[in-house]
């Protein structure tokens, strides 16, 4: 099977969530069944898995908030209706935008000072 070319998007923050939009070049092959797009958050070693039933070209990844300022990567392979499954591509990848507000501020205090004046 061809090396398919995975294209990462964009990642797009709205009303609080993060969505990361995947797409890829088709696959053309008349026995092409599903792909399989994997993602990895922070490192390459724990890979999730989701099948896209072919002829799907695009995903819509839903990030997790607590993942702000952490590498996700995606990579994608092939697989034909008899189960024959090509190698994955090239992972690509992006940073989850911080999306979490840090704490409100405590302690805050008020002075009231008065000066007087007095003349001589």
């Amino acid at each position: 099977m061809r090396k398919l070319l995975a294209i990462l998007m964009a990642a797009v923050v709205s009303l609080g969530m993060i969505k990361a939009h995947v797409s890829w070049n088709p696959n053309t092959e008349p026995d092409m069944a599903y792909y399989r797009l994997q993602r990895a958050v922070g490192d390459t070693s724990e890979w999730v898995e989701f099948k896209i039933v072919h002829p799907e070209t695009t995903y819509v990844d839903t990030l997790l908030p607590e993942w702000g300022g952490k590498r996700v990567f995606y990579r994608l392979a092939a697989v034909d209706t008899a189960g024959n499954s090509s190698a994955f591509c090239d992972p690509v990848s992006i940073v989850v935008p911080d999306v979490i507000a840090p704490e409100v501020p405590a302690g805050i205090r008020v002075k009231v000072i008065v000066e007087i004046e007095t003349l001589p």
